[in-house]
């Protein structure tokens, strides 16, 4: 995947959240990874998951139920969701750090999902709506 793009992020600038978001199979990982490859201050958090994590993934950690949602009842997570009978939450602390070393923490998730974002940060962060190949 080639990506190239006209905004130019200055070094020193404060972080600003990426929200990449779109249906299963469009390619939000791929996006990021390809984002990462061209500034390392695209971070991404390692996300917690009761799914089994697939050959290749990198950015996410398989733990218990139990864990889970002790963690997500002790309000770790950002958001702590449920899809297709799995459990997903990636860490805020990760995210807040980030954002006060002027780095861009990036996650993909639902569109559907968008406002517990926008209700962590005050704000309404960068969003790219990914649409399948067809």
């Amino acid at each position: 995947m080639a990506v190239t793009s006209d905004l130019t992020i200055r070094a020193g600038a404060p972080g600003r959240f990426l929200l990449i978001t779109g249906v299963s199979g469009a390619g939000k990982s791929a996006l990021i990874h390809a984002l990462r490859d061209i500034d390392p201050r695209i971070v991404s958090p390692m996300v917690e998951t009761t799914r089994p994590v697939r050959l290749g993934e990198l950015n996410r950690t398989h733990i218990s139920i139990e864990t889970f949602l002790r963690r997500k009842a002790n309000g770790i997570y950002l958001h702590g969701i449920e899809t297709f009978g799995y459990h997903y939450g990636a860490p805020k602390q990760f995210i807040t750090d980030s954002l006060n070393k002027g780095l861009f923490p990036t996650l993909d998730f639902l569109i559907e999902n968008a406002h517990v974002v926008n209700d962590f940060l005050g704000y309404k962060p960068f969003t790219v709506y990914l649409s399948p190949p067809s």
